[in-house]
C-alpha cells in the first residue's frame, strides 16, 4: 500500500482526482437518481404514462438509441424519466466535453423541474451541475446565480463550496472565506473538511 508522508500530499491526491474527474461528477449524481427512479412512477398522476416512460427509460438506458431518446423527449418531457435521461445524457456529454450541450440539457431539466407541480429532487440536482460545469468555463456569476436560487432548505456543504468557488473567481475574498467557512462547520466527511482547509490555505495567499 502507497504511504504518503505529509497530510498536504493526502489532500493534493484528492484535489488531484476531482481534478481529472470534475466533469464526470454529474455521474455519480445520476446513480443517485436512479436509486429514487419508482419514486416518480408511484407519485405521477398519470400512472399510464409514467409507466410507459419508465418502459422506454429502461431502454434507453440500456443502448442509449437515439430513437427512444427522442421519444421520451417528445411525448413524455413532462415526466420524470425523460428528464432523468436528459441529466444522464448531459453526463455522457460532459464527460467526452462537450460542455454547451451538456449545459443545454441541464437548464432544461431545470426549467422543467421549476415551480410548485416541478420536482424538486432533480431541480436541485440540475442546479448543482449547472454551477459545476459554468464554473469549469469561468462563468462565476452564471455558477453564483444558479447556486444562490437553490432553496435554503437544500444548502449542503458542497452548495458552499461551490459558492465560495465562484466568488474566488470572482475576487470577492472575503465571501468566498465566509461560505467556506460555512461549508467547513457543516461538512461531516473528513475528505472534504481536508479540501476545504486548502481552499481557505489558497485563499490567505491571495489576499
Amino acid at each position: 500500500m502507497v504511504e504518503y508522508r505529509t497530510d498536504e500530499e493526502r489532500v493534493q491526491l484528492i484535489l488531484d482526482y476531482f481534478n481529472q474527474y470534475k466533469l464526470a461528477i454529474i455521474s455519480f449524481l445520476v446513480l443517485g437518481i436512479i436509486s429514487v427512479s419508482g419514486y416518480f412512477y408511484v407519485t405521477n398522476n398519470n400512472k399510464q404514462l409514467n409507466s410507459e416512460a419508465y418502459a422506454l427509460y429502461a431502454q434507453w438506458n440500456e443502448n442509449k438509441d437515439s430513437a427512444l431518446f427522442d421519444k421520451l423527449q417528445g411525448d413524455y418531457i413532462n415526466t420524470g424519466f425523460a428528464q432523468l435521461a436528459l441529466i444522464t445524457q448531459a453526463t455522457l456529454l460532459a464527460n467526452e466535453g462537450n460542455i454547451d450541450d451538456s449545459l443545454r440539457l441541464l437548464y432544461l431539466v431545470k426549467d422543467k423541474s421549476d415551480g410548485y407541480f416541478g420536482n424538486e429532487f432533480l431541480n436541485f440536482i440540475s442546479k448543482i451541475n449547472i454551477a459545476r460545469l459554468e464554473l469549469s468555463k469561468k462563468n462565476y456569476k452564471m455558477a453564483l446565480l444558479m447556486l444562490e436560487s437553490i432553496n435554503s432548505n437544500e444548502v449542503n456543504p458542497t452548495v458552499k463550496i461551490l459558492i465560495g468557488d465562484a466568488l474566488f473567481g470572482s475576487q470577492k475574498y472575503d465571501l468566498s472565506k465566509k461560505a467556506y467557512l460555512e461549508a467547513l462547520e457543516l461538512s461531516q466527511i473528513n475528505e472534504e473538511k481536508a479540501i476545504i482547509k486548502l481552499k481557505l490555505k489558497q485563499l490567505e495567499m491571495e489576499q
